[in-house]
């Protein structure tokens, strides 16, 4: 009987060593575990906040692609020898700046260049300031240069650059 009660007493050192390596494992495998989550929920956070980011850009330019959409522009030069690109409208805080690039396509040089910002209510209402202009000096062939033109455009007006050289 002292035989079997050295065996039994054995196997039961053996089975809690063996419990015990097990609850090390188990504790050792959730610390793992909780670490490697904690790491997908700060990338889900970050990624999350990105995509807030995302959205807000994207509703903003969603609004100024509205608002250029009811801007639209309409270009008259007095001659063939210069092309207006690059047309874009800005709001600042008291003025709208209309700006873009004048480039020479003629044959000769020009020595000065004047754009007029013309601004055109929605029942066709031209409003002319002698003030809503820029003026580029010396644009030589194949050359080209930027305006930028502050203009007080108001909710649903249109706005006309008439050039002049």
């Amino acid at each position: 009987m002292s035989e079997k009660k050295m065996i039994g007493r054995n196997v039961a050192i053996v089975l809690g060593i063996v419990a015990i390596i097990l609850l090390i494992g188990l504790v050792g495998a959730i610390v793992n575990y909780t670490s490697i989550i904690n790491e997908k929920d700060a990338t889900i956070s970050s990624l999350n906040s990105q995509i807030q980011q995302l959205q807000a850009q994207l509703s903003n330019l969603n609004a100024s692609y509205i608002w250029l959409k009811q801007h639209s522009f309409t270009y008259y030069v007095v001659g063939n020898d210069i092309n207006i690109s690059n047309v874009g409208i800005y709001r600042g805080w008291f003025y709208t700046i209309v700006n873009g690039t004048v480039t020479n396509i003629g044959n000769k040089p020009v020595k000065e260049l004047y754009i007029y910002a013309i601004l055109v209510d929605p029942d066709g209402t031209r409003h002319f300031s002698p003030y809503d202009y820029d003026k580029v000096t010396d644009l030589y062939m194949g050359e080209t240069a930027t305006f930028a033109i502050d203009v007080a455009v108001e909710e649903n007006q249109t706005v006309t650059l008439f050039v002049i050289y």
